[in-house]
């Protein structure tokens, strides 16, 4: 038996639960999604390491996603060095390609600005730890 590539099993298990949400006649697809998702992250960054949640009210469709990452060096630094700021761009562009490699991104809701550009409703938070 050869190696089991844990990427390609978070791949089958997202999919196996797409299509069993689709057959079930009840349900939330927003848990649904929010369930997927921290499936997907999990499998990089850690269960424990990596929250989902959706808004309520009025930003009901809204999902908050909060990532706990090792600070890149030790020590003090002020209110976010260069080296800390590169590394949450690092962590949310990474959260970012996960969510596109999954087809999760195509879940997410969407608005326009005044300029009429296109953004997801998503709320990506990192904390250095």
């Amino acid at each position: 038996m050869g190696v089991v590539n844990p990427f390609l099993e978070v791949e089958m298990s997202i999919d196996a639960e797409r299509i069993a949400e689709s057959i079930k006649p009840s349900g939330s697809r927003v848990a649904v999604r929010n369930r997927l998702i921290k499936k997907a992250l999990a499998a990089e960054f850690g269960y424990e390491n990596v929250s989902v949640r959706g808004r309520r009210g009025t930003a009901y469709g809204w999902v908050e996603i909060k990532v706990r990452a090792k600070k890149p060096h030790d020590g003090e630094c002020d209110w976010y060095c260069q080296i800390c700021r590169d590394e949450i761009y690092r962590i949310r562009k990474k959260v970012w390609e996960i969510l596109r490699k999954h087809g999760l991104d195509r879940e997410l809701h969407t608005y326009y600005d005044d300029m009429g550009e296109k953004h997801e409703e998503c709320i990506i938070d990192v904390e250095l730890i």
